[in-house]
Formats: structure tokens, C-alpha cells, sequence
């Protein structure tokens, strides 16, 4: 490693800096620093250059440690601050941490220093990237608060009790209530006709399928004043935890439903024309015979339409030399347009030839108009137009007229508005190719309206005058000439660009955890069947990472969700920082996370990666003032090797997490086919564990407690076992971990409670008044509310005095929230129990928090005590640890001592008490 970093060096020598500056060097960085001695020469140096780095003595007659922490405090600096000096003792230390040092290093140890640096550096660098998380996170929610409340449709959401959750403001002017009036009203307030949640989701398609669904529909609903408001909705049923919200997006058809009204209208008046008007429509067979005739100028020549199907045309116009030589032209594949004269009546007829597909001769059709009442004719046909005029100007859809080669023939002021033109002159200038995104998009657009003749509610994206995109709903037809070759499109689009907006954020909804934003079951899933077939198709690997937070229900039971859920956003975000771009993170529920790594090469990348993301974790959490430490258990499967589907390659790796957990958290593990029978049995073992209680098969052993100086039995400790009928003696580390998945832990630490003040109580009967019985407190039962009352029912119960007990909880379970866990204790101490810290040394807890904790004595783990006669760490440790609980009044306990040479050395360093094989298993 080869890090440049900058440094400033308060209140030391030359030589001292040099010495500080080597240090550092040989852990791998390349420092460039500047020594500063005085408040003036450091507030200049931070003002004229940026550092990584704060190193300074604690001299207190110069400028040192604490005025420069008051100096950069003020400044609002966040660089880390580490103090070297000698002669620090532990109250100062603590001082100087409570002012701000991130650290405190003697001059005998610099060994320490780079990874000191090392480590602030990287918490510095979490500190900044989670502002940045979290300023995006607020945009993010401002631009999606923004698009939903200025959307002019209605957006709403309901409950599958039909229930209104939510409603943006255009709710207020389709509906004509306000916001808070609607919120929590039934749907059919607003829309009575809707129907109940549970028939639209049996009939949708996404209550079929299991997916999210939209339905387009057309309803009816009430206005505040009570009239009817025609709505154009679309309806999104989505699946969520088990229930199905329903989400409507509705617009006020009432204007569309006038034009189409209109539209109508004026189509019922035309076919009305044609009924009424003097004119005969017909068509003839190559032979000359009718096939098809009406009219009502059929009246004015003596005919019914029935009289004259299926007969010659020359035999009914024998008497009509000109007709017949007409109808000889057209028949020879001729158009044109003539007058005849007819029974003392003028017709004006139009001859055209009919084609079958392969382009031959089919016959003729044409049309005869009387021209005797021309112009009354001619002043409805000026009318007509006029109406149509009328409704292709004012349509609120955009009404075109296109050729195929792209020129515009025409369009309405809708259309030029939409696509952001100032005049339907200006659109008009401009050739249509201009309003697709790419040629190709036009392109398909052609050949789809060639193969179908028409558009039907085809969903496209175009582009603006400004060339911002715009999404349209398109209908349109395909116009042919009398020879049936296509010459234009006309059709109609409207605007849908907001509805496509309210969808997209719709379906990002049903895909993303909503706490989180991380992808979903469903999303990682679908992400994961890609995956494995890219992986198939390529003979790759990819892993699969089941990840559960440990003892995460004890946080958001004692601190609150609010806590649980910022903790939840944290952890995913440092999860995130571990992985690939092209990895995946999502949340299943709870505290589950999965990750999906594809592209790996081995197994050893994806423990790589696992070991990464314990290291991250493991780091503290701040929340609102809280200092929070978690550990997480990762369960990995690799693919092809550990399943061959996604349901196989994630119930694996839930299995690898499980195995995780009872190695003691805080690992991970890679699936082996023998974890599945492992399973199994772990879950036939929770079955056999319910009824162990109440079976009587639970027992308590007790292992004597040995004051050091004297040999005496000062109590004993009450050991939890299991006599299993099949399996034998079971020892708790293959059954307490099960018990505390499964939440059986608290009512057996409650019957433990109790079954050992009762054998004290016996051991006092004979005459041991001095004696005491120490018990182990689980993690959820020292969350439980009612602790005090379980402790003070067991002691009266037995008719045991309270200084009798000893309630233990480990130094683990006291950090999971050390200020909750002060309070817990405090109340605990007032009944007169006596409090012990077990598995000292294994836990997180500092000086500051050990100082206020209200115990009587700590117990030092016995991986501390195995190896004090041979490994000089452990032996350093255990002095420590009984030489600070000393100095803090605390009797001090060691555990798992076995051979004569470790008793000697806690002698030695006066610890007070002993357990272990040594004395009594």
C-alpha cells in the first residue's frame, strides 16, 4: 500500500515528527506533513491546505492536544484527531475523547499508529459518502413528491379493505374534495359504481399470475356538487407482504367524452345523408351483374334494391343506349365520371374498377347522384364539413393527416401543442420524420400501419420542438386510393406522458423495497434467473449471499422501529459499498439481505467479499446519539455447484446462514450438502424442544465458584442441560442457539430462574447461609419488559434473599445498547441482586461505558485464561483486565481454569475467584 496522505503535526520536535513520519511510512503511506506550535500557525495551516490526519502531543504546558481540539471543533472540521504522547493515564485518555480525540497512542506502542490512521481514515471517508447517500435519498423524494402532486390525473392508493391511503392534488379539482376529506374515506366515495377489491382481484390478470397488474377502464364518479364526472382510469393491483394494494390513476374524460358524443353525432348525420340523399351506390361483377345497390335515388328510377342484386346491369338499362356503352368502358377497367340521363332524371355517375388482391379486374363500383337537387345536396355535404371542421379544430386529442413519405398535410392546434410547436402553421412547415426519435422508430411505425391497415392504441415515445421525448397514445388509419395503393395516415394522439411517469414510479414500487430502495424479492429473483442462464450459456459461476443481521429483533424491540428502520437503510448502504457495480443487493424482509455476485471466477472471491462485508459491519453505528454494534451472519452458495435454480441456490444459502449463526454469529459459511440433513435436524430439534419443558426433561447442573486466596466455595453457577430420551445428555451449545432463533429461550431462562433460587434456597436450609447461585441472563430475556417483575416473583417464590443471586449477562448482549442497558441494570441492582459481566473481553465496551455500569464483578472469558501460560497476549490481557477491574472495585472472576500453572498465575495477579475442570467440572 502506497497512500499519499497529508498530516499536521501539533506540538512536537523535529525529531518527534520525524519519528511519527517513519512510522507511518512503514505502514504504507506516503506522508507529506507540517509542524504547527502555536493556535495562530495552525489556524493559518488550516486555512491555506486540506488534511487527513491530526497528530499531536498532550503537552500541557504549550499548545497541545486540547486546545487545538477547541480550535478545530470550532472550525466544524471533521479530521481525524489522534494524540501521541506518554505518561497518559486513563482518566485523561477518556477526557481527551470526550473533547473530540478519535484516539489516544502511547510513544511506547507507535506500532499502532498506521493502523490507527488507517482505520479513521476510512471512517471519515463512510461519514462523508453517507451525507452524500442521504442528500440524495432527500432529492430523490422531493423530485418524486414533486412529479406525483403536480400530476394532472388523480393519483390514489387503496387498501384491500378499499380504504383510501393516498391522494395527490388533483384529486381535490377532478373530485372537488379536499386531501384530508378523502384520506381514509372508502373508494366508493369518490367513485361509487367501482368495484369491491376482492372482485377485481379475482378477475385481474396480476391476481391470476401472482404479479402486479394495470387495468384500463372507464367509470363513473361523484363530484363534491354531486354531478357525475367520466373518468378514464387505469387500476394497478399490486401484491405486497401477503395483501394487494390498488393503485388508480384517473382523468377527467368528461371533455373527451363531449367530442366523442360530437364525433358521433356527426357520424350518425352522414350515414343518414347517404340513407336520404339521391343517390344510388353500386357495384358490379366483371360480368356486368349488381352485386350490390342502394340508395334512395333508386326510387327515381323505379327500382328496390331487392329488385335489381343479382341481375345483369345491361338487361335493366337495355332502354338506355348511353348507360350501356358506359358501363362497356368501366367494365373495360376504365374510371371516369359521366351525366346520363335517365327516366327525364340527370345523373352523375363515377365509374371505378374493382381489384382482387393479385391486382386482376373484379368489376366495377361506382356511384349515380340525382343533380336534380344538386344543390341542396351540395349546402349539406358544406354543412357537414363544417361540423367536421369544427371537431377536428377543437379536439383536445391532435388530429393529423400524414403521407407516407413524412410530409404533414394537415393537423389540428392539440397536435402542434403536443409536440411543444406554437402553431399548427409551424407544424406543418416541418416534415413528420423530425417528431420520431430515430429514423428506424418511424420506420416500424410504417410497416406495423402497413401489415394492420390501422393503429390501435399504440404507445409510443417522440420528440418535442425542444427535443425533450414525449410518450403518445396513438390511433390511425391507413387511407388508400381507388386502387387500393396506400397515399396517407390520419389519425388521432394524445398526450400520456404523465400517466407513463405515474406507471414507471408504480412499477419501481412493486419491484424496490420501499425502506431501503434496494431491489425486492421479485427483482432479485428475476435478476438471479438472468444470471444463471448468462452463467449457463458461458460455463461461469456466480454466489448467492444470504445475510441476516444478528440479534437485530433486540434493537427494534428496545429502541424502537424508527432506530431498527435507520439501522436497516445503514446496513445496506455499507453492504453496498463492498460489492461489484454489477452485483446485486436486496432486501427480502426484515433483517434479510441477499446478494447476487455473478461473473466469479471461485469460491475464495465470494468468501472474499463475505469477509469484506462482516469487517464493514462490524464497524459502530451512530444513530440519533446512539453508538449501536452489530455483526452480521452470511450463509454462500456457489452456482452450479449448490443448485441449479434460484429457489434451491437461496434456501441453501439460508441454510449456510444458519450454520453461520450456531458456529456464534458473526461468520460466514460456505454450503455443504450436509448443512440441508443439518437442517432438518436442527428443526426436528426445535419441534423435541417445545416439549422439553413441559416433559421435565431440562436440568440444571451447578459448577462450584472458588474464592482464590482461601480454596472456598464462594456459590455456584447454574449450567443448563438436556437429557434427551433418544440422544442423551445435550449439551446447550447444540440446542441454546435453536432456543433463541426460536424465541423458546425466554420462557426456559425463566424456569432455570426459578429452579435455581429454589436449590438455593435448599443449600441455605442446611446451614450455608453464605452461599449464592449465579445465573446466565439470554439476550432476549434481558430485553424483556417485565425483567424485574421474573426476578422478584423467583426470590419470593423461594423465600430467597436477593443478595443470594448473581444475574450474569454477557459483555455482548450489554453493548447491543449500552444506555438501555445501564437502565436495565439500575433496576435490577435496586432489588439488591448482585450483577456480573460475563465473557469479559470478547465484547466492544469501553472504559466509559464499564465505569457506569452498576455490576459487582466481571468474568474473564476463558479463551483469554487457556492460553495465559503460553502466549504472552493472553496473559498480558488477563492482567489488564484484573488490574482495571480492581482499580474500578470490582471483583473479577476467571473462567475455564484447568491446570494448576493457570491457577498460580491468577494468584499471582490477585484475581479474587475461580471456575473450571480444575476444581469441578
Amino acid at each position: 500500500m502506497t497512500t499519499p496522505v497529508h498530516v499536521l503535526i501539533i506540538n512536537a520536535s523535529a525529531r518527534e515528527a520525524e519519528a511519527l513520519i517513519r512510522e507511518l511510512e512503514r505502514g504504507g503511506f506516503v506522508p507529506v506533513f507540517e509542524r504547527v506550535d502555536s493556535a495562530e500557525t495552525m489556524e493559518r495551516a488550516l486555512s491555506e491546505a486540506t488534511w487527513d490526519v491530526i497528530l499531536s502531543d498532550l503537552r500541557a504546558g504549550d499548545f497541545g492536544a486540547f486546545p487545538a481540539l477547541t480550535l478545530l471543533k470550532a472550525r466544524d472540521c471533521d479530521v481525524p484527531f489522534l494524540i501521541v504522547s506518554d505518561g497518559m493515564g486513563e482518566e485523561t485518555a477518556v477526557k481527551a475523547m470526550k473533547a473530540g480525540a478519535h484516539n489516544c497512542i502511547p510513544k511506547n506502542a507507535l506500532g499502532r499508529l498506521a493502523p490507527s490512521v488507517e482505520r479513521e481514515l476510512r471512517e471519515v471517508q463512510i461519514r462523508r459518502e453517507r451525507r452524500q447517500a442521504r442528500k440524495a435519498l432527500r432529492e430523490s423524494e422531493t423530485r418524486f413528491r414533486t412529479l406525483v402532486e403536480t400530476a394532472s390525473d388523480a393519483i390514489l392508493t387503496v387498501d384491500g379493505d378499499g380504504r383510501i391511503l393516498f391522494a395527490n392534488r388533483a384529486a381535490e379539482k377532478i373530485f372537488g374534495h379536499p386531501v384530508s376529506a378523502i384520506i381514509g374515506e372508502p373508494l366508493a366515495f369518490l367513485v361509487p359504481d367501482f368495484p369491491r377489491p376482492g372482485e377485481l382481484a379475482a378477475g385481474s390478470r396480476g391476481a391470476r399470475t401472482g404479479e402486479s397488474s394495470s387495468d384500463r377502464v372507464e367509470l363513473i364518479g361523484l363530484h363534491a356538487s354531486g354531478r357525475d364526472v367520466p373518468l378514464e382510469a387505469s387500476i394497478g393491483l399490486l401484491p405486497r407482504d401477503g395483501r394487494q394494494l390498488l393503485t388508480v390513476i384517473a382523468r377527467d374524460a368528461t371533455e373527451r367524452k363531449k367530442s366523442e358524443e360530437a364525433l358521433r353525432e356527426s357520424e350518425e348525420h352522414l350515414r343518414t345523408l347517404v340513407r336520404n340523399a339521391p343517390i344510388v351506390l353500386f357495384a358490379l361483377d366483371r360480368e356486368g351483374v349488381v352485386t350490390h345497390l342502394e340508395g334512395s335515388g333508386l326510387e327515381a328510377i323505379g327500382l328496390k334494391p331487392g329488385e335489381a342484386v343479382g341481375r345483369s346491369a345491361f338487361e335493366l338499362y337495355r332502354d338506355y343506349p348511353r348507360a350501356l356503352g358506359l358501363l362497356r368502358r368501366a367494365l373495360g377497367g376504365e374510371a371516369f365520371q359521366e351525366t346520363v340521363e335517365l327516366a327525364n332524371m340527370a345523373f352523375e355517375v363515377e365509374f371505378a374498377p374493382r381489384k382482387d388482391p393479385e391486382g386482376t379486374l373484379a368489376g366495377v363500383i361506382g356511384v349515380a347522384t340525382n343533380v336534380t337537387g344538386q344543390r341542396r345536396a351540395e349546402r349539406s355535404a358544406d354543412e357537414s364539413e363544417l361540423r367536421y371542421r369544427m371537431l377536428f379544430e377543437g379536439n383536445l386529442a391532435g388530429v393529423f393527416r400524414t403521407t407516407l413519405e413524412g410530409k404533414i398535410l394537415d393537423c389540428n392546434d392539440s397536435f402542434a401543442q403536443i409536440f411543444g410547436y406554437a402553431s399548427r402553421e409551424e407544424a406543418l412547415s416541418l416534415p413528420a420524420w423530425d417528431l420520431y426519435l430515430t429514423p428506424e422508430d418511424r420506420r416500424t411505425m410504417l410497416a406495423r400501419v402497413r401489415e394492420r391497415k390501422s393503429l390501435t392504441n399504440y404507445e409510443h415515445c417522440l420528440r418535442r420542438k425542444d427535443g425533450s421525448h414525449v410518450w403518445v397514445l396513438e390511433n390511425g388509419n391507413l387511407i388508400e386510393d381507388a386502387d387500393g395503393r396506400p397515399v396517407m395516415i390520419e389519425g388521432t394522439v394524445i398526450d400520456i406522458t404523465e400517466r407513463k411517469r405515474a406507471e414507471e414510479q408504480v412499477k419501481h414500487l412493486a419491484f424496490h423495497d420501499s425502506l431501503t430502495g434496494l431491489p425486492n424479492r421479485l427483482l432479485f429473483n428475476d435478476r438471479l434467473r438472468v444470471a444463471m442462464v448468462h452463467a449457463k450459456r458461458y460455463r461461469e459461476k456466480l454466489a448467492v449471499l444470504f445475510l441476516d443481521i444478528d440479534r437485530f429483533k433486540v434493537i427494534n424491540d428496545s429502541l424502537g422501529h424508527s432506530i431498527g428502520d435507520e439501522l436497516l437503510r445503514r446496513v445496506a448502504e455499507r453492504v453496498g459499498g463492498c460489492i461489484r457495480q454489477e452485483d446485486t443487493i436486496a432486501r427480502l424482509g426484515g433483517d434479510e439481505f441477499t446478494v447476487l455476485l455473478p461473473g466469479i471466477a471461485r469460491e475464495q472471491d465470494a468468501a472474499a467479499i463475505s469477509g469484506k462485508i462482516l469487517d464493514s459491519v462490524r464497524l459502530p453505528f451512530f444513530i440519533e446519539h446512539r453508538e449501536l454494534f452489530v455483526t452480521t451472519s452470511i450463509g454462500v452458495t456457489i452456482y452450479p455447484d449448490d443448485g441449479a435454480d434460484p429457489e434451491t441456490l437461496v434456501r441453501n444459502a439460508d441454510t449456510a446462514m444458519y450454520r453461520a449463526k450456531e458456529q456464534g454469529r458473526d461468520n460466514y459459511q460456505l454450503y455443504a450438502p450436509t448443512m440441508s440433513s443439518k437442517a432438518l435436524e436442527r428443526l426436528s430439534l426445535e419441534g423435541r424442544l417445545r416439549q422439553a419443558l413441559q416433559n421435565r426433561e431440562l436440568v440444571v447442573y451447578y459448577q462450584p465458584l472458588i474464592e482464590i486466596a482461601t480454596g472456598e466455595i464462594r456459590g455456584a453457577e447454574a449450567l443448563l442441560r438436556w437429557r434427551h430420551p433418544e440422544l442423551g445428555l445435550v449439551a446447550p451449545g447444540d440446542f441454546i442457539s435453536i432456543a433463541e432463533v426460536s424465541g423458546l429461550v425466554v420462557p426456559i431462562g425463566q424456569w432455570v430462574l426459578r429452579t435455581a433460587c429454589a436449590q438455593a434456597r435448599a443449600w441455605h436450609s442446611r446451614g450455608h447461609r453464605n452461599f449464592s447461585v449465579a445465573v446466565n441472563l439470554s439476550s432476549r430475556q434481558f430485553q424483556q419488559a417485565d425483567l424485574v417483575f421474573q426476578v422478584t416473583e423467583a426470590l419470593q417464590q423461594a423465600d430467597l434473599p436477593a443478595e443470594a443471586l448473581d444475574l450474569e449477562i454477557t459483555e455482548s448482549n450489554a453493548m447491543q445498547n449500552a444506555e438501555l442497558s445501564i437502565s436495565a441494570l439500575c433496576d435490577l441492582k435496586k432489588l439488591g441482586v448482585r450483577l456480573s459481566m460475563d465473557d469479559f473481553g470478547t465484547g466492544y465496551s469501553s472504559l466509559n461505558y464499564l465505569k457506569r455500569f452498576p455490576i459487582d464483578r466481571i468474568k474473564i472469558d476463558q479463551t483469554f485464561v487457556r492460553d495465559v501460560t503460553r502466549e504472552s497476549d493472553d496473559a498480558a490481557i488477563a492482567a489488564a483486565i484484573i488490574a482495571m477491574a480492581h482499580s474500578l472495585q470490582l471483583t473479577v472472576v476467571a473462567e475455564g481454569v484447568e491446570t494448576t500453572a493457570q491457577l498460580e498465575f491468577l494468584r499471582a495477579q490477585r484475581c479474587d475467584e475461580m471456575q473450571g475442570y480444575l476444581f469441578s467440572p
